[in-house]
């Protein structure tokens, strides 16, 4: 699936993913979990590997507009979707060590620099 094709799906403006790593509404994110669950989150918010868990197309489920007594357990629970926000600021922490040591990265680049432009 393209990322034009995934935004037009999600209801997302295009370039949407692309801004995703600097901020994201809970409602696009809700949206997006129960949608894609075969999603990777690091691709998401980090652009880091695959997109999908597997290469297993998939298309945006509707839910059913009333649901019968064996469709209610098909939703997720309170403690579900808890489980599921955790793991989405978990993946989101990642994100942020990962970009932490990146700007101390390259701090450290840029002190480099600057010591070799006062020695020289």
């Amino acid at each position: 699936m393209s990322i034009s094709t995934f935004e037009k799906q999600i209801k997302a403006s295009n370039g949407y993913v692309n801004s995703i790593s600097k901020s994201i509404g809970i409602d696009k994110l809700t949206n997006i979990i129960e949608n894609f669950p075969n999603l990777r989150l690091e691709w998401l918010f980090a652009e880091k590997g695959e997109m999908l868990k597997s290469d297993e197309p998939y298309t945006l489920q509707e839910p059913p507009t009333v649901l019968q007594e064996p469709e209610i357990n098909q939703y997720r629970t309170a403690s579900e979707t808890i489980k599921d926000k955790e793991a989405i600021i978990t993946s989101m922490q990642a994100t942020i060590d990962l970009q932490k040591e990146k700007i101390e990265e390259l701090q450290h680049q840029l002190a480099s620099v600057k010591r070799g432009r006062n020695a020289g």
